[in-house]
């Protein structure tokens, strides 16, 4: 945590999603948002700048549209992904936006959860696209794009495809031994499976100023049961950055400080 507090961190945008993301390592960083490999010197088309700008301005109904628009003409592995991730954290604000102190038969909370668990397929659908996309583009290409093995890496672990994960990183670290994708990876495998090298993969990224590492060590902790650390980190973590998977682990973690308290 002290590292965390003594960061001095520069504000980039990231050219996947748009989102503003928060470096302590120069120029080459992961998204806060999307998880996607940020090089400031490289342009690129941002494909969700619209959607990300209507995030902002808490219009999510807006940004839903623009990603039905978005779809509708592009289909490429990045935006798909985008788009479940976009989904993905939309779901959670819905699923979890309940008020239990309403009168009656509280359709406003039916509403919700319904409306979290829809969003929520649309997410699983989207990653699982952008999957069989990846397959089909590294299968027909001699020339190797990290950013799409990455895609397909993120999207197994967040379908809980730990195997096929797995077998994603080997050939990540084949092929891209010395590329900053091949130690992110290796660090969201180790804590999401509770390697034996999480630890040391965790002090390694923290050292190499790698702001995405503090969520995972939160999550360490957290799968540790060290919950007031991992809530104390998170706190100090959502203050800096937008991160949608920081920002589902802090509900958990308050849920089970809640109920360790009850």
């Amino acid at each position: 945590m002290k590292k965390l507090a003594s960061a001095k961190p520069a504000a980039l945008t990231c050219p996947q999603c748009g989102a503003r993301t928060i470096s302590t390592s120069g120029n080459d960083t992961f998204c806060n948002f999307c998880e996607q490999y940020v090089n400031a010197g490289e342009g690129a088309e941002i494909l969700f700048a619209s959607v990300h700008a209507g995030i902002k301005a808490g219009d999510w109904e807006g940004s839903t549209k623009k990603v039905e628009q978005l779809l509708k003409t592009n289909t490429e592995p990045r935006l798909l992904y985008l788009s479940a991730v976009f989904y993905d954290y939309f779901s959670d604000i819905r699923y979890n936006d309940r008020n239990y102190n309403l009168q009656g038969f509280m359709e406003a909370n039916a509403e919700n959860i319904g409306k979290g668990v829809e969003l929520a397929s649309l997410s699983k659908n989207c990653f699982y696209k952008a999957l069989k996309l990846t397959d089909t583009i590294i299968k027909g290409n001699s020339i190797l794009d990290p950013n799409i093995f990455l895609i397909k890496f993120l999207s197994e672990m967040r379908l809980g495809m730990a195997v096929d994960a797995m077998r994603t990183l080997s050939r990540i670290k084949f092929n891209f031994s010395q590329s900053p994708i091949t130690r992110y990876a290796n660090l969201v495998y180790g804590v999401e499976t509770n390697s034996k090298e999480a630890e040391a993969l965790l002090s390694d990224s923290i050292t190499r100023g790698q702001m995405n590492a503090f969520y995972y060590l939160a999550k360490y902790l957290a799968k540790r049961d060290q919950i007031d650390e991992a809530y104390v980190l998170l706190q100090k973590f959502n203050k800096m950055v937008e991160s949608p998977i920081a920002r589902e682990l802090t509900i958990q973690v308050i849920s089970a400080r809640n109920a360790s308290e009850a």
